[in-house]
């Protein structure tokens, strides 16, 4: 009985999932997050800085966050850049597939040749002003980061972090 009443009350496994920082002083804002994450590229993967129902509401909303912050963050330090000329009306299937060709002929077997000829025609995107929202808004965060720092450096911007981790071959890519 004792026990009963000097316990606190009890937090559920759900409301620790939702946000693990419960009854934590030094919780996080999710502006510190988002700094945090437009500096290195790092950030919660549970998101227990937003506010949120569950550990998914959490999630949508702090992917939303940090997504938003980058975009706008390349976009105001690349605001002159200007795409090339040899971008402007190029067709890209057509490119990458005129690249790509004599590499698929020389490995792949004729009837497997048109499909991967046009899944790797398609998978080619030129990051441009146009384009680099999109490609921000996809994939994880941390892939987000890269290649909107790829971007920055490509179009002689500064980029988010001083120094720049080559990218390692393991799943982050």
């Amino acid at each position: 009985m004792w026990h009963r009443i000097l316990d606190p009350a009890p937090v559920s496994i759900v409301m620790l999932a939702a946000n693990p920082q419960i009854g934590h002083a030094n919780m996080p804002s999710p502006q510190s997050e988002i700094e945090r994450y437009l500096r290195s590229g790092e950030h919660d993967p549970l998101f227990g800085a937003w506010p949120g129902g569950n550990v998914l509401e959490c999630a949508r909303r702090g992917d939303a966050d940090l997504r938003r912050a980058l975009v706008a963050e390349v976009k105001a330090r690349t605001a002159t850049v200007s795409v090339p000329e040899a971008l402007i009306d190029l067709d890209c299937e057509a490119f990458a597939r005129a690249k790509v060709a004599p590499m698929v002929r020389g490995l792949f077997p004729i009837v497997e040749q048109p499909v991967v000829l046009d899944m790797l025609a398609r998978s080619l995107v030129f990051l441009t002003p146009s384009t680099i929202e999109a490609v921000l808004n996809r994939g994880f965060p941390s892939t987000a980061w890269d290649l909107a720092n790829l971007y920055l450096l490509s179009c002689g911007a500064e980029p988010l972090a001083d120094e720049l981790t080559p990218c390692p071959t393991s799943a982050r890519c």
